[in-house]
């Protein structure tokens, strides 16, 4: 199997693999083809890239989706939006273009789309909260 680019992990095992063509795998979201693949330390699939987008069954409802990330049970951790869209948050609503969710199934985040006014201060990048509506993080 030829490959784009392979990162390894600090133990030496594989963590990304990137394909110069699309492979069959076996996901936690199903059989799919894919452009990359990444692992948790222990070998479970941590995200994938999808070869075309394709809709599933998230925590949010059905999206169209290009990436997909995992927790280690497999259910999803972080989805990646083919074209961005609006969701009711525990911060209100916001146009997200991914989103993070907890391992109980609740948006804990979310890349915004573009710069959004949130409790009167302006954010434009990843944001992070808690379940009841407190912003604990912006990343960039």
């Amino acid at each position: 199997m030829k490959s784009k680019n392979i990162s390894f992990d600090e133990s030496g095992k594989i963590s990304r693999y990137n394909f110069w063509t699309n492979r069959v795998f076996k996901t936690p979201a199903g059989k799919l083809k894919l452009n990359s693949i990444s692992f948790h330390e222990s070998g479970k699939i941590s995200g994938i890239g999808l070869q075309e987008e394709k809709i599933f069954n998230t925590p949010a409802g059905k999206l169209k989706l290009f990436a997909i990330n995992f927790f280690e049970n497999g259910k999803i951790s972080k989805c990646f939006l083919h074209r961005a869209q609006i969701f009711n948050t525990p911060i209100g609503k916001l146009k997200l273009c991914g989103i993070s969710f907890s391992k109980n199934n609740q948006i804990i985040g979310g890349d915004l789309n573009e710069s959004t006014l949130i409790n009167g201060e302006k954010y434009s990048e990843s944001i992070r909260w808690d379940e009841d509506g407190n912003i604990l993080e912006e990343t960039r």
